[in-house]
């Protein structure tokens, strides 16, 4: 090969190892900054689900009621489910699939769930812990999802996550009566970009397993930095190669190895 392509080649693969280069460190550094955000996020706990009224947290009964809303001049009659503790109420549409051979709450469990909940650190098994041991008072989510608006169960809706609506109800015992009960509401799409939140956690618990988000807790850094550890290392070794190659064509006399062919 002559010095001038082995040159051009050398130049070639140094620059482009380059630009790879460039363009992976600051995405591995990104990466490795998520990973370390996400490691010291706080660990959830959820409890047996609650399917039966009432329910006694801390003490205090929690009720659910399934109540027929009459129609006004703007909306149809509907069915709610009413949330009542200490003294306060809330409501959660009743949308979803309604088996009634099941009893108490069971038979909304295809898009709601009531659960025990508690946040801590270190793991959900120290969580679990500190709950037995008393050291943490468990709060009462009720979680519920929802498809689409205009949306009808059995329709095109059921696979449209991303416009899927939740609803979390928070029953506090901590919580001064005014507060006792916190209403928040996200969509899957929203929701999806804040595994730090709760609200994240409890999502899980009523969204089916093959709707779930992608998994962005990676606790080890050569997981967390995916693709771009492989791409940064390829990059190194062209750059590497490439300089070698530029070199070697300045060495005078210096031809690439042929292989000779006899002749007949």
């Amino acid at each position: 090969m002559q010095p001038a392509r082995l040159r051009f080649l050398g130049l070639l693969l140094a620059i482009g190892g380059l630009v790879v280069l460039c363009i992976s460190i600051p995405a591995m550094l990104e990466r490795l900054s998520e990973q370390r955000r996400l490691s010291a996020r706080p660990y959830i706990w959820f409890g047996e689900p609650v399917t039966e009224s009432p329910y006694f947290l801390d003490g205090e009964p929690v009720t659910f009621e399934t109540v027929t809303r009459a129609s006004t001049a703007t909306e149809p009659s509907r069915d709610v489910l009413v949330i009542t503790y200490r003294g306060r109420t809330a409501e959660l549409p009743v949308a979803g699939r309604d088996d009634p051979r099941l009893p108490g709450l069971m038979r909304y469990g295809d898009w709601l769930k009531v659960l025990p909940m508690a946040e801590g650190s270190g793991s959900t098994t120290k969580v679990s812990e500190d709950v037995a041991a008393g050291a943490l008072k468990p709060r009462l989510i009720v979680a519920a999802r929802y498809l689409a608006d205009d949306y009808a169960p059995d329709s095109w809706g059921t696979v449209r996550r991303k416009e899927w609506r939740y609803r979390f109800v928070e029953l506090d015992p901590a919580a001064p009566p005014e507060e006792a009960i916190r209403t928040s509401d996200f969509i899957y799409a929203d929701l999806e970009k804040q595994p730090l939140l709760w609200q994240y956690q409890a999502m899980l618990q009523v969204t089916p397993p093959l709707m779930y988000p992608r998994n962005r807790f990676i606790d080890d850094n050569m997981h967390a930095m995916g693709w771009t550890w492989p791409a940064a290392s390829l990059s190194i070794m062209s750059i590497l190669i490439g300089l070698t190659l530029v070199g070697a064509s300045f060495v005078r006399g210096w031809r690439a190895p042929t292989t000779a062919h006899a002749r007949d």
